[in-house]
């Protein structure tokens, strides 16, 4: 049975779901006027965004977010959860643990955070970041940036990122003193960038 969020009863502009695994569908015009979106607290909780931009935050829990149509904002947060931006250009953050973040249609921006996470852009021309933990980065259709980063001074390099790309479409940055010398590739590459 679905549940239905309450108003935070604190005055901060967000609905509320339980401690328990709720199963969330939001409606059309829910969130307006709560700028916070809606947060799911410690259940392995299930929500459904509408077709309007909303904001909702995993929280605690393994969390499995759908955002649906519009420019969605999509917060895993703690555990290991499942994102799904859909239509719309959305932002997808696991947070911490082992994420899955699928950008699905639009331009999105997808960030990995804390744990070993698997972001796939999907349609459009998206931005994703695999940040700390080894993580799989796939760009899917369009022109993609894939952004490799390590915060380690010293780093095995079988502990890094994998990446999935297409070489005529998609660009591949690294940070955090990486060089493209500290890659290693499956396949010839043609590399270009300055010193």
């Amino acid at each position: 049975m679905a549940f239905v969020p309450i108003p935070d009863p604190s005055g901060v502009p967000r609905l509320l779901a339980t401690e328990l695994a709720d199963n969330i569908t939001l409606a059309p015009g829910q969130l307006f006027g709560r700028s916070q979106g809606l947060w799911l607290l410690s259940g392995n909780d299930i929500a459904q965004g509408s077709n309007d931009s909303e904001v909702i935050l995993g929280n605690m829990g393994n969390d499995t977010i759908f955002g649906g149509g519009g420019n969605d904002r999509l917060l895993g947060g703690k555990e290991n959860d499942w994102l799904y931006g859909e239509d719309g250009n959305d932002l997808l953050r696991g947070d911490l643990g082992d994420d899955v973040l699928f950008g699905g249609a639009g331009n999105d921006t997808l960030r990995g955070g804390k744990g070993n996470d698997y972001l796939l852009g999907g349609d459009g021309d998206d931005f994703l970041v695999g940040d700390l933990g080894v993580d799989t980065l796939e760009g899917g259709a369009g022109f993609d940036s894939l952004v490799l980063r390590t915060d380690q001074a010293n780093f095995d390099v079988n502990q890094v990122d994998r990446i999935v790309y297409n070489d005529a479409e998609d660009f591949i940055g690294l940070t955090g003193g990486l060089t493209f010398f500290d890659l290693i590739f499956d396949d010839s590459l043609n590399i270009t960038g300055g010193a």
